[in-house]
C-alpha cells in the first residue's frame, strides 16, 4: 500500500537462499488494499531465490488487515505476520493458514535464528511484548510466545531486527533493533539469562529493514538499513565499533 511504512519489509532465510516479503495480489494503483477482503485480494508472498528465480504464493489471510512480514526456512514453509490475527503458518501450497497464536497484533517483522522464530510488535497482547520469541522449534501448530527477557514491553516502536552469534556457539547473543529513533543494541548475559541494554545509536528518522554481519574474529558489527520513511530516505551503513557486550559506539555512512 502506498505510504505504508510497516509493509514490505523483507526477511532472509537462515541459509541465505530465500528472500521473502508480503504484498497484495492486485494491480499497481489499486486503492484501499488493507481494507479489502483476503478472499478477493489474496495476501501474497513474493520469494526471491539465490539462483535468480522468484515465485509467489497466495494466501487467504489478514482479511481487512495489512500483511506485514514473512520468513521461510526452506522455500516451502512460511511464518507470516500482519496488522492483526496473530502469527500464522502456511506452506507453498498457499490458501489457508494455521494460527500459531492470535492474541498479539500490530506486528512489524519476523525472522528465524537458530531454528527459532522471533518477531517484533508495537502493540500489547498476553503477555505484553515488543521483541519476542515463539515457543518451539519452527512450530507449525498452535503454540505460545514470550518477550525476550530484559527487553522493553512498552515505550519502544521496534521495526526490523537482526540477531548475531558473536562467540560462534550456535546461540544468538547480540541483538540490534531498528526503532523510530535509531539503532538499539542488546547483548545476552548467560549468567542471568537476560538481554542487557547496550544503548541507542540515534538517527534523524526511523530505522527499519536492517540486516547485519559480524566478521569472524572481528569486534565490529556492520549494520545496514533504511533511514526514513518517505521521499529522501536513505540506505545507510552503521558500524558498531564496540565489543558485543559494550555500549554501542556507532558511526553512520549514507550509502544511497
Amino acid at each position: 500500500t502506498p505510504n505504508a511504512t510497516t509493509e514490505g519489509l523483507s526477511a532472509l532465510s537462515p541459509d541465505r537462499q530465500f528472500l521473502t516479503f508480503m504484498g497484495y495480489n492486485a494491480d499497481a494503483g489499486t486503492t484501499s488494499l488493507a481494507g479489502s477482503t483476503s478472499a478477493s485480494v489474496n495476501r501474497t508472498v513474493a520469494m526471491f531465490k539465490a539462483d535468480g528465480t522468484y515465485s509467489t504464493v497466495k494466501f487467504d489471510v489478514f482479511s481487512g488487515q495489512s500483511p506485514r512480514g514473512v520468513v521461510t526456512n526452506d522455500g516451502n514453509n512460511f511464518w507470516i505476520v500482519g496488522a492483526a490475527n496473530g502469527m500464522r503458518y502456511g506452506t507453498s501450497a498457499g490458501g489457508t493458514t494455521t494460527p500459531l497464536f492470535t492474541s498479539l497484533t500490530a506486528f512489524r517483522s519476523v525472522g528465524i535464528f537458530n531454528n527459532e522464530v522471533y518477531f517484533t510488535s508495537s502493540n500489547t497482547g498476553t503477555p505484553v511484548v515488543r521483541i519476542g520469541k515463539v515457543t518451539g522449534t519452527l512450530p507449525t501448530t498452535s503454540t505460545t510466545y514470550t518477550a525476550l527477557p530484559g527487553t522493553p514491553t512498552a515505550t519502544i516502536i521496534p521495526h526490523s531486527f537482526v540477531l548475531l552469534d558473536s562467540d560462534n556457539n550456535g546461540t544468538p547473543d547480540l541483538l540490534y533493533v531498528g526503532l523510530d529513533g535509531g539503532l538499539q543494541k542488546y547483548s545476552y548475559d548467560s549468567g542471568t539469562s537476560t538481554w542487557i541494554d547496550r544503548g541507542l545509536f540515534a538517527t534523524t528518522a526511523l530505522l527499519k529493514g536492517i540486516t547485519a554481519y559480524l566478521p569472524t574474529g572481528a569486534t565490529k558489527a556492520y549494520i545496514y538499513g533504511l533511514e526514513g520513511a518517505g521521499i529522501g530516505n536513505k540506505v545507510v551503513e552503521i558500524v558498531d565499533n564496540a565489543a558485543p557486550t559494550a555500549a554501542i559506539s556507532g558511526t553512520k555512512t549514507d550509502l544511497v
